[in-house]
């Protein structure tokens, strides 16, 4: 058997649909020669289209044997294409205020508003920075996925977005979350750096030039994101991969509600003590006065109240069980939120906020009951897999509606419903649905970027995005 054939055959098999000739891709060639003069300028600054990023990563490649070598092109599995449309829809989303220009990166102000040419010079540039950073951060493709979401909803591929609240850049970075990041790094080399610097550490090993990334004068942020896409990106990619990091930690936490009670070692053994953050607890049998339990025990806390009143001389059987069927999934839609609603969102409200979660889900429940904890209550006992994404959204998300401390409903709203818009948001581009206003939407931009193409070739290109771009779902 050949197995380099199968390799291959393997390899090639995950590799994106691409348009074989880029002339086909509807680049914008309506620009005013400002606009293409601006994008050009971008494209050709040597600190962005010279850096040799990632050196570690290539040493690897350069010395795998040969059919391995096409990884470094297949590393970044979301297509080109999906940038420009990205970019093409996200290029009339804002009102001109919106878009800001300097003549230089060391500018602590910017003068005037201007757009930048969403032609091939202007995606080829963005693209660069994507697969750059995504190789230092050694991002799998579910991260990548991620952070596409963010900036399809943050600012729709555009660099020199800014909004009214001072968010800037492709990930809309603030001042504050910065500053955060930069007492981060800052640390890294220090006798006792900080918690996550280091992540600095991880991916300037992977690539020395992103020191040179890092914002050293805080009163250049404005300038510095929207002239140079990997100063953005990498803020961006450093936060989430943070975020990441924190949850971790917080989901594999165990509670501290026991206090000075203990255990025997035989029932810590027997009921696989702790019940960490991300779990609960499924137990069947009988008591000893004969009644039958079907429990799902949320705490240590709560078992210790009730394991004497169990019969173990009868059939009696204990599951541990994640809470979630996939936490990746719900790390990314915290991710979003705490992107939205700010930093306590992973940090000291998510402990509180699960623990509440299973709390509800603990309480019995009527057979017939359809409300979300129940529902959730059942997926746990009756296939022991944890809740599903699409009911853990519904749950979170009410629960943020109820809770997220803000006194305005208004705010409450948006950052409860902020996941659920950016599925919305990734339907709309990155969907084909014939005749609906989402696709006729997309193929208009293509018509006024590129109005010499055909209806034929503009359907062509959006189907081709529906088969080849990551949509945005929790089921």
């Amino acid at each position: 058997m050949n197995y380099k054939v199968i390799f291959i055959l393997i390899l090639f098999t995950h590799i994106p649909i691409v348009f074989a000739n880029d002339s086909k891709l509807p680049y914008d060639v309506q620009c005013t020669k400002h606009k293409i003069q601006r994008t050009n300028d971008l494209a050709q600054d040597p600190s962005i289209t010279e850096a040799d990023f990632c050196a570690l990563c290539e040493s690897h490649l350069a010395n795998t044997p040969e059919p391995y070598i096409s990884i470094k092109e297949t590393f970044i599995n979301i297509p080109k294409s999906c940038f420009l449309a990205m970019a093409l829809r996200g290029n009339a989303l804002f009102p001109f205020k919106r878009y800001v220009h300097c003549e230089s990166k060391n500018q602590a102000t910017f003068h005037k508003r201007r757009k930048f040419c969403i032609n091939e010079n202007y995606i080829n540039t963005i693209y660069k920075a994507w697969k750059d950073m995504a190789k230092c951060f050694n991002s799998s493709l579910e991260r990548q996925k991620e952070m596409f979401h963010l900036i399809n909803q943050e600012s729709g591929g555009i660099l020199n977005i800014k909004s009214k609240t001072g968010a800037r850049c492709l990930g809309q970075v603030t001042i504050d979350y910065v500053k955060t990041i930069n007492s981060l790094i800052s640390s890294s080399d220090k006798k006792n750096p900080l918690q996550h610097s280091e992540i600095y550490t991880e991916v300037t090993q992977r690539c020395p030039q992103l020191a040179e990334k890092v914002l050293k004068n805080i009163n250049f942020i404005t300038c510095q994101t929207s002239l140079d896409p990997h100063t953005c990106l990498f803020y961006t990619f450093y936060g989430l991969e943070r975020n990441h990091r924190i949850m971790k930690n917080n989901f594999n936490s165990k509670s501290d509600y026991m206090g000075n009670r203990e255990f025997p070692k035989k029932v810590t053994d027997q009921y696989q003590l702790p019940i960490r953050l991300n779990e609960v607890l499924h137990i069947t049998g009988t008591t000893k006065n004969g009644n039958n339990i079907d429990w799902v025990i949320w705490d240590d806390s709560e078992l210790y109240e009730l394991w004497e009143k169990i019969d173990d001389s009868k059939d009696l059987t204990i599951k541990k069980t994640p809470l979630f069927k996939n936490q990746e999934k719900i790390e990314q839609m915290l991710n979003y939120w705490a992107h939205n609603g700010g930093q306590s969102l992973v940090n000291s409200s998510l402990i509180k906020r699960i623990e509440k979660l299973k709390r509800n889900i603990s309480r019995s429940c009527r057979s017939s009951s359809q409300e979300n904890r129940c529902l959730a209550r059942e997926q746990i006992k009756q296939e022991g897999r944890g809740i599903d994404s699409s009911l853990a959204l519904k749950m979170l998300s009410s629960d943020l509606l109820e809770t997220y401390p803000s006194n305005s409903r208004k705010r409450r709203t948006e950052v409860a419903q902020y996941v659920t818009k950016m599925i919305d948001s990734s339907q709309q581009v990155f969907n084909y649905n014939e005749g609906s206003q989402n696709t006729n939407s997309m193929l208009n931009r293509y018509k006024y970027a590129q109005p010499n193409l055909s209806r034929e070739e503009k359907i062509s290109f959006q189907k081709q995005i529906s088969k080849v771009c990551p949509k945005l779902s929790f089921k």
